[in-house]
């Protein structure tokens, strides 16, 4: 594009849908981890300076969160049920148990799950999925209201996932049981999430014009899909292609999916639903972002670049053979460049710096 100038909500959106850009964005696509950033912090208070100029577009990662809640609200407050030097477990107003460790990255498991039964999913409900519960709204969301209609970075929507929403209620090996033994219960659980989400959205839609639909799914390990691509067809197809309606119907451009782990047979079944962009394609599960979008041509990607060649240990010679790669991903199109996820605590603040340096000037000087 000649002498075009796009703002950072225009490169965002025409890149992944394959339209014609100045250049990619320039983006985060993940941020360090909070204990990443302390790490540093304590360590190596000489770069934070530094590391912060980091000029990268957009908001946030890239793009933002419009921040209406679409899970549980009106959630009481939690309760501590124990707390040591290690770890301290808490009872949430919901119903779910977390143990949080005070050392390491991530640093919070869930112990138990607030839906076991379908008489446990009615009272969830009933009293925690009232679509149109006002406290959904930010307090001030009048005055952000203003902002985003001016804004020139992407405005995001967000879903907790038709499988994410459920797993994180019900649990992993519960959930798939159910799939077996209680079809009729997961598939009330799915519908009726989406279906309230739906509803929240489309108080949002009548106010601001969004970009972006976010599911976060999470549904993937390192050798495939938790489910079956036939549970996905009977539990999950039909909520996704509810939300791509949703989205052609607001003129929303990019429906995006969040899963970790290996995704080539996922991103096949959601590209048929009409989704058109995915991420974080995690190199160290197999993933081929190169291979994918020949395969799926309709799809956009951002991430792919391995996050681990940035850890202690690693050099600036495996950092360069990502922005090669990077490279590669441009060329491609339909590709956002970045980390495959967020760096963790091992991650080495100067190859981190030194990483985005290398693709600011891939992106910004480089045909």
């Amino acid at each position: 594009m000649d002498n075009i100038i796009l703002t950072a909500k225009e490169r965002f959106v025409r890149t992944l849908t394959g339209q014609d850009i100045d250049r990619v964005p320039f983006i985060s696509v993940f941020n360090p981890h909070p204990q990443t950033w302390k790490r540093w912090q304590y360590h190596r208070p000489d770069l934070i300076e530094q590391l912060r100029a980091i000029p990268f577009e957009g908001c946030d990662r890239g793009w933002h969160d419009v921040g209406v809640n679409v899970g549980a609200s009106r959630v009481p407050m939690a309760t501590i049920m124990e707390d040591t030097a290690a770890y301290r477990i808490e009872r949430w107003g919901d119903g779910t148990v977390w143990r949080f460790d005070k050392q390491g990255d991530y640093n919070y498991h869930r112990l138990a799950c607030p839906i076991q039964t379908p008489d446990d999913w009615r009272r969830y409900k009933d009293l925690f999925l009232d679509p149109d519960d006002p406290a959904r709204f930010p307090a001030d969301w009048s005055r952000q209201l203003a902002v985003y209609r001016q804004a020139e970075y992407p405005l995001m929507l967000k879903h907790h996932g038709i499988y994410g929403f459920a797993r994180n209620n019900v649990g992993d090996e519960q959930l798939l049981l159910a799939m077996f033994d209680q079809p009729d219960f997961v598939h009330d659980l799915m519908d009726s999430y989406t279906d309230m989400v739906l509803q929240i959205w489309s108080k949002v839609v009548a106010e601001v014009q969004i970009d972006v639909i976010e599911c976060w799914e999470d549904m993937a390990s390192n050798i495939g899909m938790l489910i079956s691509p036939a549970m996905f067809e009977e539990f999950m197809a039909a909520n996704y292609r509810k939300v791509v309606a949703f989205a052609r119907q607001h003129h929303i451009p990019v429906v995006l999916v969040d899963s970790d782990g290996r995704v080539d047979q996922l991103a096949g079944l959601l590209a048929d639903c009409g989704v058109n962009a995915f991420y974080p394609m995690e190199v160290g599960a197999g993933n081929d972002a190169l291979a994918l979008h020949r395969q799926y041509p309709s799809l956009g990607f951002l991430g792919a670049l391995r996050k681990e060649a940035l850890y202690e240990g690693s050099t600036r010679t495996e950092v360069d053979g990502e922005i090669e790669k990077a490279r590669r991903l441009i060329a491609a199109g339909r590709i956002i460049p970045g980390l495959d996820h967020g760096p963790l605590s091992c991650a080495d603040p100067e190859l981190y710096l030194y990483f985005y340096r290398r693709l600011y000037d891939v992106i910004y000087h480089e045909e």
